[in-house]
């Protein structure tokens, strides 16, 4: 019997170990208790030890040009540096947001969104959606993976069908702030931090700005701006009802809010405070209040889809984007190859058998139609599974049983995914032009499993290079390795396009954005969530990546 490796951390957040099932023997059961002490020591070492030597890149990386610049650079290789402009969107300018990514919504505190990705060596361009639009007016993109490509498609719903600001501004609270201090109308040159209870406001409005009028203060929320943020004052959101707003030295202005409250504020806002004669900035951070009106007026508001198909699950779905024929889905796939959950008793188990030469007939039977695929793979592998090929067993992942050949969940990860790529690459029927292979992005759980008491509480990126030594990289590595050899096949033969999406550094510094216990699972109260990603928050990137793909073709 083959060797069984080391079992790594559970990037899924499940702990695959369950109570013993009787009809299982003796032996498994043993094994399944050594893993999970495995598995206890694994988890802690493997968050300390994501950052730690340079990154070493053995395929050729995504390239981009930028700017007005000859160079070129890998946009998969940087690091996350601080970005106060304010997320493209919220959970009310995106109607498609789902609960259990509306972080804000349930008190995560916000200063996660306030980062951008920055490669090295260039400037990565944010979400355009008029362009994403533009360049797949008239085609099909599908996202085939588990949750995880889930929650990229419901980034990418969020990016393109934002509400205008009309009717961001219609749906928001009116909000007026009380302080003791100060009490003028003028504020002129020093730097101040104002704590104040807010009325009617909701857990998730942070504010842009404060302008004092008398005893009372106005804020407007961040959607409210279509462009680049006022970055002379940051908030931070205390509760429900307490904020508090720290002011960089401005001059503020204020005469009563006129007419629904759009216009707070008058009067020069240039970082370098007063007086008015003082020069702007190089670049100036933001318009004038009394500017900002006309100027989100005249944004061209971006579509709004509809849901025209729902398995119920929402495990398969699909939105259309009429005026410019688009079409988005999401395929639900574990493996992207056949596999079938095991039942003992009656009970599914989460016990797969891997057809790892068969690809998955629900994805198998949307080829036609699509014609941008994003694929994905990698976190149900790591419980206990069965692999076949040519429908006879050929080995297991985890179950230690006599006479069956104990197979590396790596291996198991790189095959499946040679045979989806073979599979697509050979479609004669399929409309497919693109697919592209989103690498391994981490849990990040500490002291635990989410049905143990791991969470995820952290409140910045980790500085530093992301450490090569980690099971993520290693998947990463088959992926990326699985992926070139696609690449430089089909390109021999003309046929179907491939290309990698990156994100597994950029992704294993963020365990700041994960839901964790803001989540609102009514079922499942105090666990947290590390696995999936906050919206907004840095999985938009993801999406600005697959921009800048798309805009080479």
């Amino acid at each position: 019997m083959a060797k069984e490796s080391i079992a790594p951390p559970d990037l899924h957040g499940r702990n695959h170990i369950r109570k013993p099932i009787h009809v299982l023997a003796s032996g498994r059961t043993v094994a399944l208790m050594l893993t999970t002490v495995l598995f206890g020591l694994l988890s802690t070492h493997h968050l300390v030890t994501f950052y730690h030597s340079p990154i070493q890149t053995h395929i050729p990386p995504q390239e981009t040009k930028t700017g007005h610049e000859d160079k070129a650079c890998n946009l998969f290789n940087g690091t996350w540096i601080r970005d106060f402009r304010g997320p493209v969107y919220n959970n009310i300018t995106c109607p498609t947001m789902p609960e259990s990514r509306n972080c804000g919504k349930y008190g995560k505190q916000m200063d996660y969104v306030n980062w951008k990705w920055a490669p090295h060596g260039c400037d990565m361009v944010r979400f355009e959606p008029q362009l994403f639009l533009n360049i797949v007016q008239g085609k099909t993109l599908a996202f085939a993976a588990d949750s995880i490509g889930r929650n990229q498609m419901e980034s990418l719903l969020c990016l393109l069908s934002q509400l205008g600001a009309h009717r961001a501004h219609e749906l928001a609270p009116k909000v007026d702030v009380k302080t003791g201090s100060p009490s003028d109308t003028k504020d002129r040159g020093t730097p101040c931090r104002r704590t104040m209870s807010v009325k009617n406001a909701r857990a998730t409005d942070s504010a842009e700005y404060g302008c004092a009028n008398g005893m009372k203060w106005r804020y407007l929320p961040r959607f409210v701006h279509h462009g680049e943020y006022n970055r002379f004052a940051t908030d931070t959101r205390k509760g429900l009802h307490e904020m508090s707003i720290h002011l960089e030295a401005p001059e503020v202005e204020v005469g009563d809010p006129p007419g629904a409250g759009v216009r707070t504020c008058s009067g020069d806002r240039r970082r370098t405070g007063h007086p008015k004669h003082i020069p702007p900035p190089p670049k100036r951070t933001f318009s004038p209040t009394t500017q900002q009106f006309p100027y989100i007026s005249n944004t061209k508001e971006v579509e709004t889809p509809t849901k025209v198909y729902s398995d119920g699950k929402d495990k398969f779905v699909t939105w259309y984007f009429r005026s410019h024929n688009f079409t988005l889905k999401a395929l639900w796939t574990k493996f992207l190859v056949e596999a079938s959950e095991r039942e003992v008793n009656g009970t599914l188990v989460e016990m797969h058998d891997i057809h790892l030469d068969k690809l998955d007939a629900r994805l198998a039977a949307n080829l036609q139609e699509i014609n941008i695929l994003v694929i994905s793979s990698s976190r149900w592998f790591f419980r206990e599974n069965y692999l076949y090929e040519g429908g006879k067993l050929i080995g297991c992942i985890y179950c230690s049983e006599d006479n069956i050949t104990s197979f590396d969940v790596i291996t198991a990860i790189q095959r499946a995914l040679r045979t989806a790529l073979n599979n697509l690459s050979n479609c004669r029927e399929c409309g497919l032009q693109l697919t592209l292979v989103r690498t391994a992005t981490p849990a990040h759980f500490e002291n635990g499993f989410w049905n143990t008491g791991g969470y995820c509480n952290r409140t910045e990126p980790v500085g530093g290079e992301a450490s090569t030594r980690t099971v993520e990289w290693e998947i990463r590595n088959a992926q990326v390795e699985e992926a070139s050899r696609a690449q430089k096949e089909s390109s021999h033969k003309g046929q179907m396009r491939i290309e990698i999406l990156d994100i597994t550094q950029a992704m294993s510094m963020r365990p700041d954005a994960h839901p964790g216990i803001h989540w609102n699972n009514k079922w499942m109260r105090g666990y947290s969530d590390c696995s999936h990603w906050c919206l907004p928050g840095p999985i938009d990137m993801w999406n600005e990546l697959l921009l800048s793909v798309l805009k080479r073709y």
